[in-house]
């Protein structure tokens, strides 16, 4: 019955939305209880479970196209009771998109990233940020090109 919980729970992955976890399947006349956690990592760097601090932290990515160039912005704001300090930021690109070296803007940081992985599979820009870490104030929002 175990086996088969974890076959669901993998099935449901990759075929429907995952429902609310944990939950229940009867499996052989057997309920199971399936948890599924969320966590996975990019290049070494765990990202953390879906969602995680969803109620106070709010990210919004837009994409413009100009001339063969796809400009991102994203836009990250504080929703919680204090000052928040942005060590590091992940943004993972689809297959055939390089990074323009130097374009890096916004008010978060100007470094250029880690460029991680190939343009033919897909890359991750990786901004570890050093301290002092920038700070986006209580009700504020940073920006990040």
């Amino acid at each position: 019955a175990a086996d088969a919980g974890i076959e669901d729970a993998l099935w449901k992955l990759l075929n429907d939305d995952v429902p609310a976890l944990p939950y229940q399947v009867s499996v052989n006349g057997m309920t199971v209880d399936v948890v599924i956690d969320l966590v996975g990592s990019l290049f070494d760097e765990e990202t953390g479970p879906v969602g995680d601090h969803s109620d106070w932290l709010l990210m919004t990515k837009t994409v413009n196209y100009d001339a063969g160039i796809y400009y991102y912005t994203l836009s990250i704001t504080n929703n919680g009771d204090g000052n928040m300090k942005v060590e590091m930021i992940l943004i993972d690109f689809p297959s055939s998109l390089e990074y323009v070296a130097n374009s890096t803007g916004g008010d978060i940081t100007t470094d250029n990233p880690e460029v991680c992985g190939s343009p033919t599979t897909g890359i991750t820009l990786v901004w570890d940020i050093p301290a002092p870490h920038p700070v986006i104030g209580k009700g504020e929002t940073g920006y990040h090109t």
